[in-house]
């Protein structure tokens, strides 16, 4: 839940300084590349159409690169980037498929990878990555390594990955009595400071603030996606050992499930579910939330939006064990580019490790590659290093996506919805989710 405009204006913020030390530093690593063979290929140029999921001026930041790609690229002409919406890759992409217009190189979410490698849609990467001087997937981390196979073949390379963790109002904490140096580390200790900031905060106005914000309550797969992380830690899971039966009506998930609930409904110390996106984005530097969850680059962020707040972030707490979900992004070739060594020319590109130094950088995406965690600026600011530690954390996991991820969560968070609302009990919710899901599974294998 980050407003969009954001991300696009922070690639005006860099100081002289800050962009002189990253371009030296991607000149070294660019340099150490340029040593190594360059793979050519024959025939006459050609153009590229790259489809990036996102809104109006998200382009704008890829142009230098694209355009640095095709000066050293004597087979591409040109890369033409087309912005399509998020919601709308998908049944695009599908259509494209079909009429035989896709276009040559897509970013796409880790489950949209999954759907259309299952639908082989997708190239395969293996060969090609295992003959390219200038990406070894060593150097990546393993989720996203994880996350970019399918069936054990290589589809993607990663791009960037997401997290997200925990934010805490340094001044709301302190004034209701709490530590602002030590947040909670688990459940019972998050539940006592969100009742804390919302009943004892000393305040000059009648509205005291919230006590605790979850990230959007909503029927998007990324409301599933959250919410899986509560059940990992505490201690379940929501897949079976196969991935072929949703595992919702668990004991883990009802002790997640209650928790939420408890903190909505029981002691009224959680943002409602309903709250417009603009309300709960503007909590934040209005300081009218305590701890809330969002993703991590936003700390990033608060700098420009919220130059006043006083904030930290790090883990969210556990009940048994610690456990983040590290999504990321991966670039992929379709199966039906006419252009398929030009195409993967612009991944292996774009997954260079001097690019995407300058590329995380100035756009706040958070690395995939472990290295560039020891280079400017990821070094030397304290957000930044604090988004690696939390990033290197060995709890941390992949989506646990399948095929027609969306279908499937479509089954689930409804349900969650309705419990979230206080309408039904969270047994009442995870067993009707748990019923529908496997139903669709069931349905989709002939069982």
């Amino acid at each position: 839940m980050e407003d969009r405009a954001e991300r696009v204006n922070r690639w005006s913020r860099r100081s002289l300084l800050q962009a002189g030390s990253i371009l030296a530093t991607a000149g070294l690593l660019a340099c150490a590349r340029r040593s190594a063979p360059v793979h050519t290929v024959s025939g006459p140029p050609v153009s590229l159409e790259f489809w990036l999921p996102g809104r109006a001026g998200d382009e704008v930041p890829l142009e230098p690169f694209h355009t640095e790609f095709v000066t050293e690229t004597p087979s591409v002409t040109v890369v033409q980037t087309q912005l399509v919406a998020k919601r709308d890759v998908m049944p695009k992409l599908t259509t494209a498929v079909v009429a035989g217009t896709a276009p040559d190189v897509v970013r796409l979410k880790e489950y949209q990878v999954t759907d259309l490698a299952a639908l082989q849609d997708l190239l395969p990467l293996g060969s090609r990555v295992s003959q390219d001087p200038a990406v070894n997937l060593r150097d990546f981390t393993p989720q996203s390594i994880r996350g970019s196979h399918f069936q054990r073949q290589l589809v993607g390379l990663p791009d960037s990955h997401q997290l997200v963790v925990l934010f805490w109002n340094k001044n709301l904490l302190a004034r209701a009595g709490l530590d602002p140096e030590a947040p909670p580390v688990t459940w019972e200790a998050l539940r006592t400071a969100a009742q804390k900031v919302r009943t004892q905060t000393e305040t000059r106005t009648v509205v005291l603030p919230w006590g605790f914000q979850f990230y959007e309550m909503s029927t998007r797969e990324q409301a599933y996606a959250w919410f899986i992380e509560w059940v990992w830690r505490a201690g379940g899971d929501v897949w079976d050992a196969n991935r072929t039966r949703v595992t919702l009506d668990q004991p883990a998930a009802l002790a997640a499930l209650q928790f939420q609930a408890d903190l909505l409904h029981a002691d009224r110390t959680a943002v409602r579910p309903g709250t417009p996106v603009a309300e709960l984005i503007s909590n934040v530097p209005q300081g009218r939330v305590g701890l809330w969850m969002t993703t991590a680059p936003q700390a990033l962020v608060y700098s420009r939006t919220a130059p006043d707040l006083d904030f930290g972030f790090g883990h969210m707490p556990r009940q048994r064990q610690a456990a983040t979900q590290l999504q990321h992004n991966s670039l992929a070739v379709l199966r039906g580019t006419r252009n398929p060594d030009q195409a993967y020319q612009l991944v292996s590109y774009r997954s260079r490790a001097d690019i995407q130094l300058r590329w995380s950088a100035e756009g706040a995406w958070v690395p995939v590659r472990p290295a560039l965690w020891q280079e400017p600026p990821f070094r030397d600011d304290w957000r930044w290093r604090t988004i690696g530690d939390l990033v290197r954390h060995p709890g941390n996991r992949p989506k646990p996506t399948v095929p027609q991820w969306e279908a499937v969560t479509g089954k689930i968070t409804p349900h969650l919805l309705t419990a979230w609302r206080g309408e039904v009990t969270p047994a009442e919710a995870l067993r009707a989710a748990t019923r529908e899901a496997n139903a669709l599974l069931n349905s989709r294998s002939g069982r």
